[in-house]
């Protein structure tokens, strides 16, 4: 639904189509990364999520990571088409 990537970070929009939790059902969940380079280099990857909401944002830029990934790699890369 959107993406804005800025530099190690994205934010990303997308709607609940699917779920078996029906009260999540066609809420737009924004969700945000950023990628501090390879795990074990220091400082971890960070995500967050913003509170579900009946209406589609009109953007979607990264918003302030709160939570470490403590397993796996987030690797964000910008494309210019």
């Amino acid at each position: 639904m959107c993406l804005d990537v800025q530099g190690n970070r994205a934010g990303f929009v997308w709607q609940v189509e699917e779920t078996s939790d029906q009260s999540f059902q066609g809420l737009y969940e924004h969700f945000s990364v950023r990628d501090n380079g390879p795990p074990g280099k220091g400082v971890p990857d960070m995500v967050v999520s913003a509170p579900n909401t009946p209406v589609l944002p009109p953007s979607c830029p990264p918003i302030t990571e709160t939570v470490p990934v403590l397993k796996g790699n987030i690797v964000v890369h910008d494309s210019t088409p």
